[in-house]
């Protein structure tokens, strides 16, 4: 849309989390730049963390006394438990400059149906919003399919417990990989990435398996070794731990992946 982003730079060794460090960085770039958006999603795609409401809220205050915007995606908001606690939608009454976005394409499993929805106290904001969208956006299919979804609480209960529990089992079983390491997660997608190779030659080897993934393309970051995987079924799951576990093999663990290259044990960068 033509707009020049700003972006904090989230840390690999810091989990790709916003610690207080990066937390005061975006508050500096708020105060400087006076954007007319602050962009966030909570939970984040693609790395599954979470950012507390309490954080949030002080990053949304403080846009307010710069008349800038904020938005919170919570598309995978519905993976966590005590959704309520977690979401900001409780504080839109507060801040007229906050929009919440949510979506029923994740944990409801209506992707297909190109479903969601915008909350904002804000009359100008919701006018702007009905005056620049399409008309009809949405069919009527997909308005009952996701009046459906709401009121049925025990299939997001048990989306819920599946996925948490299949990325416990998962993640038990990578761990005892030499080469690979993933960022945990909140949501049903992670990262993850071997010590060996890029991001582009780990997604070839997945590949000629039949596994797809995503690529994670990281503002200011040259090399990547990571890529966004999402959390399947048992079955499907243990597929993805035994192709890890072959290309595991493959590597002796003395050699590290640094910046984008492959280096054996007593080189360095």
């Amino acid at each position: 849309m033509g707009a020049i982003p700003v972006f904090v730079e989230l840390k690999e060794e810091d989990n790709f989390a916003l610690t207080n460090e990066k937390i005061i960085e975006l508050k500096v770039q708020i105060v400087k730049y006076k954007p007319k958006i602050v962009w966030i999603a909570n939970p984040n795609n693609p790395t599954g963390n979470v950012i507390s409401e309490e954080t949030l809220e002080e990053i949304v205050s403080l846009a307010k006394e710069h008349n800038t915007f904020v938005v919170i995606d919570e598309a995978y908001i519905e993976y966590l438990e005590k959704i309520g606690k977690r979401s900001m939608i409780k504080l839109t009454g507060m801040y007229d400059n906050m929009m919440v976005l949510r979506t029923f394409s994740k944990a409801y499993g209506l992707a297909g149906m190109r479903i969601g929805y915008l909350i904002s106290s804000s009359k100008d904001i919701v006018e702007a919003m009905l005056m620049l969208r399409t008309h009809f956006p949405v069919t009527q299919l997909a308005l009952n399919m996701a009046s459906l979804a709401l009121s049925d609480k025990d299939f997001l209960r048990y989306t819920q417990k599946a996925t948490q529990e299949l990325a416990y089992k998962l993640f038990y079983k990578l761990d005892k990989l030499k080469s690979f390491r993933y960022i945990s997660t909140a949501t049903n997608i992670f990262l993850l990435g071997n010590n060996y190779l890029s991001d582009k030659e780990l997604d070839s080897k997945f590949k000629e398996k039949g596994i797809i993934t995503s690529y994670v393309n990281f503002p200011q970051k040259k090399n990547n070794r990571f890529l966004r995987i999402t959390l399947r079924c048992e079955k499907e799951n243990e597929y993805l731990y035994k192709t890890c576990k072959k290309i595991d093999s493959e590597y002796p663990p003395q050699q590290t992946y640094q910046d984008g290259v492959s280096l054996a044990k007593g080189q360095h960068a």
